[in-house]
């Protein structure tokens, strides 16, 4: 399990662009309650609800500690 972890998501601390975070975060917000961010390769996926979302989550090895990734580029847009 851990060789296809690493496969699918070889890096979790990508330099985010910061216009593109800035307006990934402002679509965000116009979703529904339930929808989740994916950071993955320098890219920032919106998940929508749905019953194989946790799965996806886990598969691609996401966590609230990934989200700590948006800090600097998010207060360099600013």
């Amino acid at each position: 399990m851990e060789v296809i972890k690493n496969f699918l998501c070889p890096n979790k601390n990508d330099i985010l662009d910061p216009l593109s975070l800035a307006i990934k975060l402002y679509i965000y917000s116009y979703k529904h309650a339930g929808t989740k961010i994916s950071i993955l390769n320098n890219k920032i996926d919106i998940q929508e609800i749905g019953i194989f979302q946790s799965i996806i989550r886990t598969i691609k090895g996401d966590t609230k500690n990934n989200l700590i990734n948006m800090l600097f580029p998010l207060t360099y847009a600013c």
